[in-house]
């Protein structure tokens, strides 16, 4: 996330498009716990 603020193409901070682009960026698939996260979560909506 560090590298797409340096390029100015996001912000410092806890900014969720920041983090949506991090997320498009990454070249692996999630993992781990972040994927039991992500599942809690959407069985909460």
């Amino acid at each position: 996330m560090d590298k797409i603020v340096d390029e100015g193409r996001g912000v410092k901070g806890k900014n969720a498009a920041t983090f949506a682009l991090a997320a498009e960026a990454c070249p692996s698939d999630p993992t781990g716990v972040l994927i039991d996260l992500v599942a809690a979560a959407r069985a909460l909506v």
